[in-house]
């Protein structure tokens, strides 16, 4: 049996091996990915082959509440722990360096809830050389909400599947059997998919934005989570607020994760200086705010 698995639904996701290297380096032991996209991803033929990847195909529009109740029943068994993250979401130990560590405090419960932090992009307009983790290294503050319901006091849960009944109403957040339920690091109750934020000994970096060509991207090949799309409003709004905080937690990782994916160990060189990708930023945030405008006042007249 598996100490620690992931699993998670991606559709057409590009960054997939860092981040299933990455989470290998931090100690989760196998993978199930539930593969929503529009053709077969090739990018972890290696993984699949040396046998600590599972791909299931899982077509369909929102089918994570399917796949997650589907990887409990089918491959619960074989996993003490199982974490319920998407594949721009980043699981850190502060405090130590394996997650098996960490979770070993909180076998007597059903699950532990971890806090959110959504990553900005570090004012990147076209995707950078590197690796993400590298990259973007902004965040939003601890307490920030937005009216679209991305915020900081979400969780994301790694769960104890012998001790989980089901996922709930919310992907967030799972039901769980008998007397067991979910904490937070500070063993304090979650039950609902919204906590406290407390990053202490663990925290989840949520790349949400990326580039903005990367977010375009997003948007073009929609979500396998609720359906429907993004929309380049959500990069502002979002993005304005989440380059606010310099944090290198995950940095630490960055050497290991490079030899492991046979990256050059220097930091690529950006072609493009800071100065001059906020310059570019804010003029594409003006452009936007212009034809937005422009656009509401058509249909208000029309």
């Amino acid at each position: 049996m598996n100490y620690l698995s992931v699993c998670a639904v991606v559709k057409d996701e590009r960054y997939l091996p860092e981040w299933v290297e990455y989470h290998r380096i931090v100690g989760v032991e196998h993978f199930y990915i539930y593969d929503n996209s529009t053709s077969p991803d090739v990018s972890l033929a290696k993984q699949v082959i040396e046998g600590f990847v599972t791909v299931i195909p899982f077509p369909g529009e929102r089918q994570q509440f399917n796949a997650y109740n589907h990887c409990l029943q089918n491959f619960g068994k074989d996993s003490r722990w199982i974490a319920f993250i998407d594949a721009d979401e980043f699981l850190v130990p502060n405090r130590c360096d394996d997650l098996r560590d960490l979770l070993r405090n909180y076998e007597a419960y059903g699950g532990l809830a971890v806090s959110w932090l959504i990553f900005g992009s570090s004012y990147h307009i076209l995707r950078p050389k590197g690796l993400q983790t590298e990259n973007y290294t902004l965040r939003s503050a601890n307490e920030f909400i937005h009216r679209s319901g991305e915020h900081n006091q979400l969780v994301k849960s790694i769960v104890q599947p012998a001790r989980t009944f089901a996922v709930s109403n919310n992907p967030h957040f799972f039901l769980y059997k008998d007397d067991y339920n979910c904490v937070n690091e500070n063993f304090e109750l979650v039950s609902s998919a919204a906590s406290r934020n407390c990053i202490e000994t663990i925290q989840l970096n949520h790349y949400f934005t990326r580039s903005y060509q990367d977010f375009k991207e997003k948007i073009r090949r929609g979500r396998a989570d609720v359906g429907g799309h993004h929309t380049l409003l959500e990069f502002f709004e979002i993005d304005h607020y989440a380059n606010l905080v310099y944090d290198n937690k995950i940095l630490r990782f960055l050497p290991e994760l490079k030899g492991k994916l046979n990256k050059n160990t220097e930091k690529c060189r950006r072609l493009i200086p800071t100065v001059s990708r906020r310059l570019v930023y804010s003029i594409l945030f003006y452009q936007y705010k212009v034809s937005n405008f422009a656009r509401s006042t058509n249909l208000a007249h029309s």
